[in-house]
């Protein structure tokens, strides 16, 4: 990746900008001490690489030791909506209900985190989510569900130059590395997880980005409240789109 977290300087770090600010790897007397460098989402220690070789991209990688961190293994474990073993029916019920009677503020958080995200993308979430009946986990709560269904998808950069410009990166979001598949937001993490929107370079070819492409990964604060706030209005084909798709089951 092109930045790493560095907790003393407090701030994402290109290579070079570490290199002009610590320093090189030795120094006269030997190997120098650096200030550690870490993974954001996984909080493991990163490592330089093409530190100060010509014509080779400088970048961060994780070290050997990292078990696991979705920003490098994502590919092999992705998220899914898998369904519950031990469903609660009712509660699914009235999950489904409100997250359509709600999701305009659901909407107006996906919207902030992911500007040129498609209404359409969301609509196949929740139609996923009932083929899986992903509704019904136990423990699942309502304001789980935008950053659930961020995590789901894929944002790449509109092919429209003007629409490219509101959107240059690829953009996937992840939960932090405890977060493996989506019961441990309530198992593993007791409700305090951390998430991140990640920006990468597009591939050529409309290939899919792998950890080299990855510019940077930005924590964003999680808001367990914004049900209770007020939403940005959609714009009417989103509003349009969804009384379609749901008809008698959203405002």
């Amino acid at each position: 990746m092109e930045k790493a977290y560095v907790p003393r300087a407090g701030d994402n770090l290109t290579v070079v900008d570490y290199v002009r600010r610590y320093g090189p790897k030795h120094d006269v007397n030997g190997p120098r001490q650096r200030p550690l460098a870490e993974c954001q989402v996984c909080k493991t220690p990163m490592h330089t690489i093409n530190e100060n070789v010509p014509a080779r991209v400088e970048v961060w990688a994780h070290n050997p030791s990292t078990k696991w961190c979705p920003l490098k293994d994502a590919a092999k474990v992705p998220y899914e909506l898998l369904s519950p073993t031990t469903p609660d029916l009712a509660a699914g019920k009235q999950l489904r209900t409100n997250f359509l009677l709600h999701w305009e503020l659901h909407w107006s958080l996906v919207r902030g985190l992911v500007p040129r995200c498609d209404i359409l993308q969301f609509v196949e979430f929740v139609k996923q989510a009932d083929k899986q009946g992903f509704w019904n986990h136990r423990n699942l709560k309502e304001w789980n569900l935008p950053y659930i269904f961020l995590s789901l998808y894929e944002f790449p950069p509109p092919r429209q130059v003007k629409a490219k410009l509101g959107q240059p990166t690829w953009i996937r979001c992840y939960f932090d590395a405890r977060i493996r598949g989506y019961r441990d937001l309530w198992i593993e993490a007791d409700g305090a997880w951390r998430f991140f929107v990640a920006h990468y370079h597009a591939p050529a070819r409309n290939a899919s980005p792998g950890p080299k492409h990855l510019i940077s990964d930005d924590p964003v604060t999680v808001d367990p409240d914004f049900l209770a706030k007020p939403a940005s209005p959609p714009h009417p084909f989103a509003s349009g789109t969804m009384r379609k798709e749901f008809p008698g089951e959203v405002p």
